[in-house]
């Protein structure tokens, strides 16, 4: 877009606001539609070939009130008498209320069924009820007949009077009508509306202004790294927390004098990131209104960045501490150990002044920088004597955190290289575990060669990743041993055990030949490399033998994945935008990552 005509790049923001504005209408449309819905009612009819029958009340003006039979007549017209509806009527009367007494009820409870005429459809066409009722014609009531579960069955249903004592229940109608509740507006209905009005506007963009660039990262990672983002801009803001050490034993003296060290380095770098934060610059063109009022929105929103981050007090810092390299003398502290935090502090200072104040690197600073991390304090931690001034393991350990922390700043902002502390952790176990130490059911000779390979490569590694001093007569053996052979090995190692060493320690040079030392890079061994992880060693080994040795192959080959570089040799076009190139690159290098991430956290597994 950088070189895109002013016109254009200002037709580009406004259609994005058009449409964004748009959209933001349109989803409160959507949504004031589904608060303010009202339901709708729904009538559907259902056209039935058969409905239960239904609960049937007999009501007559005596308690004589008895039912002689019953009729149940088929679709076809055969003809079931009951004697006494046995099984169909309870024998107990029941009075319903001041026009419904003495009445008996005939229950089906669904076993019969009305069938429609001319269905076809086994079932019934119609129930005639014999009955007495003890009374004189001129007393005689009219029977009523009704359903009790009319809102169950809802067709209606015809009551034909036969004869006096005679009486029929048929059927009325097939037809059955279904009320509902049926809204317009729904969530899923606004979602489904939603989705559809961004496709369209993703399509008018893509219309006028071509395709998006791919992009590896979703919003699971841009939201990662906005939390990542917005916790750094926290603790660099104002209203961070001010440091402070709870130190146990080291006095308010020495304490203060740390603390004020800590935070000077801290505000140094933190100075040093908001002179490179890349805030927008102010546009030199002043012709267009939207210039002038986007000039104004910059200028405010930098006033409140600066201000967020107080950038005067960082500045004051920052020019002070360009200046001040005193040796600090401490009095709980004894003589060892100052030159320790001194020679610690000194090393840090030194990254600062090459990086952000042009001072001249020294490369043996520079390098013990990386690899000398480890702060060790005297010995005697147990002794109360506080003649001797020693430092606790609680204050030990609350001073490793910090300078840690430090470190890790100075990683990431200054040298660009956030993974040096896990290197160097990585390289610490390494040394102080030894190689093969813990190896003793195995030929000295073999364990000494073992020694040596490890040795080896360890040391070119973290000779290139950690800038330790190179050791000529190691990097010689290296280079000598272009390829290890079975043959190095004692008889008494099992054939296939030297078979399997000699084949893993060929593939792990290889690739650090092709990596560090632009060696020719041979894709079959590349691939037997990434597949082919597993370390089968005869059962001639033993199995604590057999641990070890993996153990130590799977922390090499984890730095070798982790931390040496992809050399990416793409050819492009010429026409290529500069910037496609860049993004194409880094797609690539992200691919590699995701492999290695499936390489270690799923065919491993497998």
């Amino acid at each position: 877009m950088s070189d895109e005509p002013r016109p254009f790049h200002v037709f580009r923001y406004f259609l994005y606001l058009l449409i964004i504005i748009a959209y933001l209408f349109y989803s409160s449309y959507l949504i004031y539609n589904i608060v303010t819905d009202k339901p709708n009612l729904k009538v559907d009819q259902i056209f039935l070939n058969e409905i239960d029958v239904p609960d049937i009340v007999i009501c007559g003006t005596s308690p004589e009130l008895r039912i002689l039979r019953c009729d149940l007549i088929a679709n076809n017209g055969e003809k079931t008498p009951i004697n006494g509806c046995n099984g169909y009527i309870p024998p107990n009367i029941i009075d319903y209320d001041i026009y419904r007494d003495h009445c008996l009820t005939f229950k089906a409870n669904k076993t019969i069924k009305f069938v429609k005429p001319n269905s076809g459809m086994d079932g019934l066409q119609k129930i005639g009820f014999y009955f007495y009722d003890n009374t004189t014609a001129a007393e005689m009531n009219t029977l009523g007949i009704a359903s009790l579960t009319i809102q169950l069955t809802p067709p209606d249903f015809n009551f034909n009077s036969l004869t006096n004592t005679n009486k029929a229940i048929t059927a009325g109608s097939f037809i059955q009508e279904q009320t509902s509740e049926e809204r317009s507006n729904t969530i899923l209905s606004a979602i489904a509306a939603a989705g559809g009005a961004f496709g369209t506007m993703a399509g008018v963009i893509i219309f006028f202004f071509g395709d998006f660039r791919l992009n590896p990262r979703g919003a699971a990672h841009n939201f990662f790294n906005l939390v990542q983002k917005s916790k750094e801009f926290f603790e660099r803001s104002r209203f961070y927390p001010k440091l402070e050490l709870k130190f146990s034993k080291i006095n308010d003296e020495d304490k203060a004098s740390l603390v004020n060290e800590f935070r000077n380095i801290r505000y140094t770098i933190y100075y040093y990131l908001l002179n490179q934060s890349n805030i927008d610059k102010i546009s030199k063109d002043h012709g267009w209104l939207i210039n002038k009022l986007e000039n104004k929105l910059k200028i405010l929103y930098r006033k409140i960045y600066y201000w967020l981050l107080d950038e005067k007090h960082s500045e004051k810092i920052f020019r002070v501490y360009g200046k001040d390299r005193e040796y600090y003398k401490f009095s709980s502290i004894n003589e060892e150990d100052e030159r320790l935090l001194n020679n610690e502090i000194n090393k840090i200072r030194h990254v600062i002044d090459v990086y952000l104040y042009d001072k001249s690197k020294d490369p043996k600073k520079f390098a013990a920088y990386k690899y000398e991390r480890e702060l060790k304090f005297s010995d005697d931690t147990k002794n109360e004597d506080k003649e001797l001034r020693i430092i606790n393991e609680k204050d030990q350990k609350l001073l490793e955190a910090e300078f840690r922390k430090i470190r890790e700043l100075i990683d990431k902002h200054l040298l660009g290289k956030p993974n040096i502390e896990e290197i160097f952790n990585t390289y610490n176990s390494l040394q102080k575990n030894g190689f093969l130490n813990d190896i003793n059911d195995m030929d000295e000779g073999d364990k000494s060669l073992l020694n040596d390979l490890f040795q080896q490569i360890s040391h070119v590694i973290f000779n290139y990743l950690l800038d330790i001093p190179k050791d000529e007569e190691i990097f010689k053996k290296y280079k000598e041993t272009t390829t290890i052979q079975a043959s190095s090995f004692s008889n008494n190692m099992n054939i296939g055990d030297k078979n399997l060493l000699v084949n893993e320690f060929n593939k792990i040079k290889h690739v650090i030949n092709a990596h560090l030392f632009n060696g020719r890079k041979n894709l079959e061994v590349f691939e037997k490399y990434i597949k082919e992880r597993e370390l089968k060693f005869s059962n001639n080994m033993s199995e604590k033998d057999k641990k070890s040795l993996t153990d130590k192959f799977h922390k090499i080959r984890e730095v070798i994945d982790n931390f040496l570089p992809i050399h990416t040799h793409v050819d492009f076009s010429v026409n290529m935008d500069s910037r496609d190139k860049e993004l194409l690159i880094s797609y690539i290098n992200e691919i590699h990552k995701i492999r290695h991430d499936i390489d270690n956290c799923i065919l491993n597994k497998v």
